[in-house]
């Protein structure tokens, strides 16, 4: 195998988001607030969470999850640890702050929180 460009399985830290515009990235967070599926504009589904990580937990992040149904959107819960992979981070020409996309030909892998 030749040298590859860059580390496809890296994970990014939510702290350094906002260095990688246009790019793909892997993220490992927890959710803090999820909402409900919403018919978009176009044809399609989406639904907006909020996550945080240890570099990132005084102020949270959006994450935008677009799908064709609300059906095949996952179904995500306050306290959910998820690991985002291949990721499109955009930065909208309003805010400074970066949003994530996520479009499901992409992996997004659950880990269900516990209930106290």
């Amino acid at each position: 195998m030749g040298g590859r460009k860059r580390n496809e399985y890296a994970l990014l830290e939510l702290k350094d988001v906002h260095k990688c515009p246009n790019l793909k990235v892997n993220i490992i967070a927890v959710v803090i607030e999820a909402g409900l599926p919403k018919l978009t504009n176009g044809t399609d589904e989406c639904c907006n969470i909020r996550v945080i990580d240890e570099t990132q937990y005084e102020t949270s992040m959006s994450i935008i999850m677009f799908s064709q149904t609300a059906q095949t959107l996952p179904h995500v819960f306050p306290g959910d640890i998820i690991l985002l992979r291949n990721v499109t981070v955009r930065m909208l020409s309003s805010s400074s702050y970066p949003l994530l996309f996520l479009f499901f030909c992409n992996t997004i892998i659950m880990f269900a929180g516990k209930k106290t």
